[in-house]
């Protein structure tokens, strides 16, 4: 049985022959002598890196050569399908693991899930949720937690729209609110919502003892009256009519009484607002009989505010004739003579009148005109 006919057969590889140079010709490949190096050029730095990645790449070509191509294209689809199946395992991987949603939490505590936008940030929809209760309760607010966003992933079922966050942070905020608030002496007595009520309040206590007609030139307070504003818990807040009988309230002080000429009982217990019982229970063994010098004691009452006015009074007042005597020596003692006969005079009179709840502390003169001057009676007197 004859042999199969093989294919054609790979030619052999001769071996170089040496040949001898021409004399006085270049050299050439295989004939002994090595090639004369190039001289150097612009890019001979890029051969150190060139020279390994070319020699890799006449390996990867024998190896194909010598293999027939077919292991060489196995290898290169299985790193393919390997690559597209590690690139689809990534994607999804990141897909299911991207944060693609913000936690939204007040003081620490969520209150919701909103899609992530850059526009959206946790200061912003803080700010609207207060403007949201500034409107509502119509004073400025002072939230005491922090709204914060953390980075989440999650599905779009459990994100909620932007109006809900807003709504679930003004009902979760706890806050303090701006108020009006009346100091007397350093010390708080009242809270008021607006600083229009405030100053309403301490017009009324100016005005609470001074008289219609009367021209007042100065008005205020004797302690340290202030009106600050100050954010304080919405149970501090008080009412107009609450707060200004807290700043008339009065407060009874023990002080000692000098009797003085026509004092009675009756009339001292009622010019300090007593009475005759009070009077004896503060002075055990007193009796009606009192004298000029006595200490009593007596209960006063101070209000928490006292008001100092000065109120300015004008009145014409009768400018009094004097008398004047001229003697004559002629005539005898009983002589007596009208000469000219003298009017009373007037002047306006301009006075400063101080009091202190109403009572008068101090009064004095401070500008006075003449307007119609005094004549005096002249009368002749007889020495003799």
């Amino acid at each position: 049985m004859a042999a199969p006919p093989r294919g054609p057969s790979r030619p052999t590889r001769r071996p170089p022959t040496s040949r001898p140079p021409a004399a006085g010709g270049p050299a050439r490949y295989g004939d002994g002598r090595r090639r004369r190096p190039p001289p150097p050029g612009r890019f001979d730095f890029l051969k150190g890196a060139i020279g390994p990645l070319n020699a890799l790449r006449i390996r990867f070509r024998r190896r194909v050569k010598e293999t027939g191509g077919r292991r060489f294209y196995r290898l290169l689809s299985l790193f393919a399908v390997t690559l597209v199946f590690a690139a689809a395992v990534t994607a999804t991987v990141l897909v299911a693991t991207r944060k693609n949603a913000c936690e939204v939490t007040v003081g620490g505590i969520r209150v919701g899930i909103i899609k992530a936008n850059k526009k959206i940030t946790a200061a912003s929809l803080r700010d609207i949720a207060v403007n949201k209760i500034e409107n509502e309760i119509d004073m400025r607010i002072q939230i005491v937690e922090e709204v914060a966003f953390t980075p989440i992933h999650a599905s779009s079922k459990s994100m909620s729209a932007e109006e809900h966050i807003i709504s679930a942070i003004a009902g979760a905020l706890t806050y303090k609110v701006e108020a009006a608030v009346i100091t007397v002496g350093g010390e708080r007595y009242a809270a008021l919502k607006k600083t229009q009520e405030a100053e309403e309040i301490r017009v009324n206590l100016l005005n609470a003892y001074v008289q219609e007609g009367s021209v007042i030139i100065e008005k205020d307070f004797v302690e340290d009256f202030a009106i600050t504003p100050v954010f304080v818990e919405m149970s501090e807040l008080t009412d107009s009519e609450r707060a200004y009988r807290e700043l008339t309230a009065t407060t009874g002080i023990e002080q000692a009484y000098s009797v003085r000429g026509g004092d009675t009982l009756w009339q001292i217990a009622v010019d300090y607002g007593m009475t005759l019982d009070e009077l004896y229970a503060l002075n055990p063994g007193l009796t009606p009989n009192i004298y000029v010098g006595q200490q009593i004691v007596m209960l006063s009452q101070k209000p928490v505010l006292s008001v100092r006015t000065v109120e300015e009074v004008r009145y014409t007042e009768v400018l009094p004739k004097s008398v004047e005597y001229i003697y004559n020596n002629q005539q005898p003692k009983t002589y007596s003579r009208v000469i000219q006969q003298g009017r009373d005079g007037q002047q306006d009179v301009t006075s400063h009148i101080e009091r202190v709840n109403g009572f008068t502390v101090d009064s004095r003169v401070v500008d006075y005109t003449v307007t119609t001057p005094a004549v005096n009676d002249v009368i002749e007197l007889g020495t003799k």
